[in-house]
C-alpha cells in the first residue's frame, strides 16, 4: 500500500502538466529562461537607449553579463526632473544635497561611457533655487562638451533661463556634427559663429528648435535653400 501511494505521487509531478510541478521548480525554469541576455551586445544597446541614462546603469546589477553593457549605451539623458523626482516647480528647493548627487552622476557616465558614437545626448537641468549657478553651468559644460565630441545624431538641451547670464556659450560642433539630424535648443547662449556654422556645416540637419536663447538676435539666422530646392529648418524663438 505503501508503495502504491509513492507511485501516486510520482506520477503527478513527472507528467506532461507543468502546472502541477512543484512551485519552487517553476520558479527555478523560468530563471534559467533568460532570452533578453542571450540577445548579442548590439541589440541589448538599442532597447537600453530607450531609458533615460540612470535606469541603464542600474541593470548593471542584474548579472554579470549586464556588468559593462551599460557603458556603450549610444545615449546620454541627464533629467534632473526624473534623477529628483520632482516636478520642473518643484525643483525650485532644490538642496545641495540634492545637486550633489546628479552631478557626480553625470561626471562619472560622461567619463565611463565609451560608445563610439552617440544617437542621442539629451541634458535637461530646468531652473532651480540653488546658490551656486556657476556649479551647474559648469556641470553642464562638461557633459555636453564631453557628449558633442561622440558626433550625437540627435541633441537636446533644456538649461534653465537662470543660468542664461553665465559665461557659457553652446560649443561648436565642428566635425562631430557630420551625424546630427536634430538639434533642440532651449535656454541656451549661443555664440557669433553660430548661424555661420548652422548653415554651412551640418549637412544632415533636419529638424531644428531654438527656445528663448540669451539674446533676439541670437534667433536671426537666414534660411537658406539647398542645391536640391528643399528649404533648410526654420529657426524661431518661442
Amino acid at each position: 500500500m505503501e508503495s502504491s501511494s509513492k507511485r501516486i505521487h510520482t506520477a503527478v509531478y513527472t507528467s506532461g502538466d507543468q502546472s502541477m510541478k512543484p512551485p519552487s521548480k517553476r520558479i527555478c525554469v523560468a530563471a534559467d529562461d533568460d532570452r533578453l541576455s542571450d540577445l548579442p551586445d548590439s541589440l541589448i544597446h538599442s532597447i537600453l537607449s530607450f531609458l533615460d541614462s540612470r535606469q541603464v546603469v542600474r541593470t548593471s546589477v542584474l548579472s554579470r553579463r549586464w556588468r559593462h553593457l551599460w557603458r556603450a549605451v549610444p545615449c546620454v539623458d541627464f533629467d534632473l526632473t526624473l534623477f529628483c523626482r520632482k516636478t520642473y516647480y518643484e525643483l525650485n528647493n532644490i538642496s545641495k544635497e540634492e545637486w550633489q548627487p546628479f552631478e557626480e552622476f553625470g561626471n562619472n557616465l560622461s567619463l565611463l561611457n565609451n560608445a563610439s558614437s552617440l544617437d542621442k545626448l539629451r541634458i535637461h537641468v530646468p531652473a532651480l533655487d540653488y546658490n551656486d549657478r556657476q556649479q551647474v553651468t559648469e556641470a553642464c559644460s562638461r557633459w555636453i562638451q564631453r557628449g558633442v565630441q561622440c558626433s550625437p545624431a540627435v541633441i537636446d538641451i533644456h538649461m534653465g533661463f537662470s543660468y542664461r547670464s553665465a559665461d557659457w556659450f553652446f560649443p561648436s560642433l565642428g566635425s562631430n556634427s557630420y551625424r546630427l539630424t536634430s538639434l533642440h535648443l532651449c535656454g541656451v547662449k549661443l555664440g557669433a559663429s553660430f548661424s555661420e556654422e548652422l548653415c554651412s556645416g551640418y549637412p544632415l540637419l533636419e529638424e531644428l528648435r531654438l527656445v528663448r536663447p540669451l539674446k533676439e538676435e541670437d534667433c536671426k539666422v537666414q534660411v537658406a535653400t539647398s542645391s536640391f530646392g528643399k528649404p533648410e529648418p526654420d529657426v524661431f524663438p518661442v
